[in-house]
């Protein structure tokens, strides 16, 4: 089953928390990190990465290359 993943900002850190998810499954202190796990879990799910900016706006979404769009 397909499972996103946000990269959301957390006072001076990021975190990393599945879509619809109250809790983090990780916190970084840089975003690139957070990014990189972020992708790293969601290519494991067939999922995507969608990342925020610093004020918790839509930035980015990457998907993993076996994403499945059409399911």
């Amino acid at each position: 089953m397909k499972k996103n993943q946000h990269i959301v900002p957390r006072k001076d850190r990021w975190a990393v928390k599945k879509e619809h998810g109250k809790k983090a499954s990780r916190v970084f202190d840089d975003k690139i990190d957070a990014v990189f796990y972020g992708k790293d879990i969601s290519e494991k799910d067939n999922g995507c990465v969608v990342i925020h900016d610093s004020n918790a706006k839509f930035q980015e979404v990457t998907c993993s290359p076996y994403e499945r769009s059409w399911f």
